[in-house]
C-alpha cells in the first residue's frame, strides 16, 4: 500500500484567518489583561511624570581675521568654532550666566502627587540672609495662617525647626534670617485652602545650580561653514528654560563683542608699535647722516648740486 503524503512548505506565506480567530478567542482574556496593563502603565507615566520643555537659541559666530592677517597667523574656522563651543560649555561661562538669573531661590508648590516650580510667578517673595551654609538646598515649608501670620518649618540635621511669625517681621533662626513679602494673597488662598497644595521654597547654592544645569545644557554645531551653533536647555519650567538659553546666548554675544574689541585694540597697538619703531629707525638714520657729513666736512649745497648734475647726466645718457 502506498501512502500519499502531502508535502508541507516550511515557510507558509498564507494567513489562515479561521485559525487566527480561533487562537484569539482562546486567549482573549490574556490579551485584555495585557492591553489593560500597558494602558495603566502609560497612564501612570503621563500622570506622575512632569513635562520637559526645551528652548533653543541659534548663535552665529563672527569671524574677525584682522589680527590673524597682520600677524600672519593661520585662520582655521573649524578649530575656532569648536573652541567657542568649549567656552560655552565651560563651568565658568555657565556659572556667570546663571548668576544673572533669579535662581538663588526655588519657589515650589506641592500638589497631591507632583511638585512644580513657580519660577517668576510665585505669589510671594523671600528676602534672606544665610547664617548657616547647611541651610542651602533644604526644603522650607510655609503655611499661611492669615493675611499677616505664617508658619515656617524645616528639618536640618535631624533638627526640626518650626516658627510662627508675623509677615511684617523678619523671621530669624540660627540658620537663616528672612522676610516674606506677599504679592498675591488670593492666589495663596486658592492654592493652599481650595486646592490643598503646599508651599515651600529652597535656597540654592551656586555649586548646586551649576551641577544641576550643566547637565541640562547642550551646545552643538548647526553649520560649520556658516559658523552657527545651537544652544539648547531643557527644564520642567518652560519660562526658566527660555530665560536660561537667552541669558547664555546674550552673555556669549557680549563676550564675543568684547573679544573683538580687544582684538581691534591689539591690532591698533601693533600698528602703533611698528610706526614707533620705523620713526626711531628714521630718526637714527638721519642722525647718522648728519654725523657723517660733519666728520667728512661735506657741504650740503655742493652735495645737492653734485646730485642734480649726476641726475641730469643720467637722464641725458638715457635719452641719447
Amino acid at each position: 500500500m502506498e501512502t500519499n503524503k502531502k508535502s508541507i512548505s516550511i515557510i507558509n506565506d498564507e494567513i489562515d484567518l479561521g485559525l487566527l480567530l480561533s487562537i484569539t478567542r482562546q486567549n482573549v482574556l490574556a490579551i485584555v489583561i495585557l492591553f489593560t496593563f500597558f494602558a495603566f502603565v502609560a497612564f501612570l507615566y503621563l500622570r506622575f511624570t512632569p513635562p520637559v520643555y526645551q528652548s533653543i537659541a541659534t548663535v552665529q559666530l563672527g569671524a574677525d581675521t584682522r589680527t590673524n592677517a597682520l600677524l600672519n597667523a593661520p585662520n582655521i574656522h573649524n578649530q575656532g568654532i569648536h573652541q567657542e563651543i568649549e567656552y560655552l560649555r565651560s563651568p565658568v561661562s555657565i556659572k556667570n550666566s546663571l548668576s544673572k538669573l533669579p535662581l538663588d531661590i526655588s519657589y515650589m508648590i506641592k500638589g497631591e502627587v507632583l511638585s512644580s516650580e513657580q519660577y517668576q510667578s510665585s505669589p510671594y517673595t523671600v528676602h534672606y540672609k544665610i547664617l548657616n551654609q547647611a541651610i542651602y538646598n533644604q526644603s522650607i515649608k510655609l503655611n499661611f495662617l492669615d493675611n499677616y501670620r505664617v508658619y515656617v518649618e524645616y528639618v536640618l540635621a535631624d533638627r526640626v525647626v518650626g516658627i510662627e511669625s508675623s509677615m511684617l517681621d523678619s523671621i530669624k533662626t540660627e540658620d537663616v534670617e528672612f522676610q516674606i513679602l506677599v504679592n498675591n494673597y488670593e492666589r495663596i488662598l486658592q492654592n493652599q485652602n481650595e486646592d490643598q497644595n503646599e508651599f515651600y521654597f529652597i535656597f540654592n547654592s551656586e555649586q548646586h545650580n551649576l551641577n544641576k544645569y550643566l547637565g541640562k545644557l547642550q551646545v552643538e554645531v548647526l553649520n560649520e561653514y556658516a559658523k552657527t551653533i545651537n544652544v539648547k536647555v531643557k527644564d520642567h519650567n518652560s519660562i526658566k528654560a527660555r530665560d536660561m538659553v537667552n541669558q547664555i546666548a546674550k552673555d556669549f554675544i557680549d563676550g564675543d563683542r568684547e573679544r573683538k574689541r580687544k582684538s581691534a585694540n591689539s591690532v591698533l597697538d601693533f600698528i602703533d608699535d611698528q610706526l614707533a619703531r620705523i620713526y626711531d629707525q628714521l630718526y637714527e638714520s638721519e642722525n647718522n647722516i648728519q654725523i657723517f657729513k660733519r666728520l667728512h666736512k661735506i657741504d650740503e649745497e655742493a652735495l645737492k648740486k653734485t646730485i642734480e648734475t649726476k641726475a641730469w647726466l643720467f637722464t641725458y645718457k638715457k635719452g641719447s
